[in-house]
């Protein structure tokens, strides 16, 4: 739990046992656009749940146009939906006030007079092997101290690993 950031001080009860939907590519040549995965709701494919920690449901496109940011620029640095937040608000000059410690980062590096990269580090947690042989893993990346998952289950049970 601590390894995914489901323990800490927030008021919500705290999960007793986490599942993770069998996932896998559909087989269009891009598994993050087309990814699909068994999970207990009747929703079809292409109608998007966040059942899976997959990479289909973990990665994300974001783009921003606008006198702030660069023009045609590609940034490799992992972000997630909490810096979309972040980012405008320090482009609007707002002050955001910030509760708990998931606030997300500003994404400098896609901002015109900030330099166009950010260094940011990968890293693989494997959990021991089950009687049954399996094995939990966790891919993620860190920028600073922000923490993005990529994707986290079992080998050939969830696209990504």
């Amino acid at each position: 739990m601590e390894a995914i950031a489901l323990r800490g001080a927030a008021r919500t009860p705290k999960p007793s046992i986490l599942v993770n939907f069998r996932s896998f590519d559909t087989g269009c040549g891009n598994p993050t656009a087309c990814g699909a995965e068994l999970a207990d709701t009747g929703l079809q494919q292409k109608q998007r749940m966040h059942g899976s920690f997959s990479c289909a449901d973990t990665y994300n496109t974001m783009a921003a146009i606008g006198l702030d940011f660069k023009r045609d620029y590609e940034d490799l640095a992992p972000a997630s939906n909490a810096d979309v937040a972040v980012t405008i608000a320090k482009v609007l000059k707002l002050k955001l006030s910030t509760q708990g410690k998931l606030v997300g980062r500003v994404l400098n590096e896609a901002l015109l007079t900030r330099p166009d990269s950010v260094q940011y580090k990968s890293f693989t947690l494997k959990s021991p092997s089950a009687a049954n042989g399996l094995k939990t893993i966790l891919k993620y990346q860190t920028v600073g101290k922000t923490r993005y998952f990529d994707v986290a289950g079992f080998p050939g049970r969830t696209l990504g690993l």
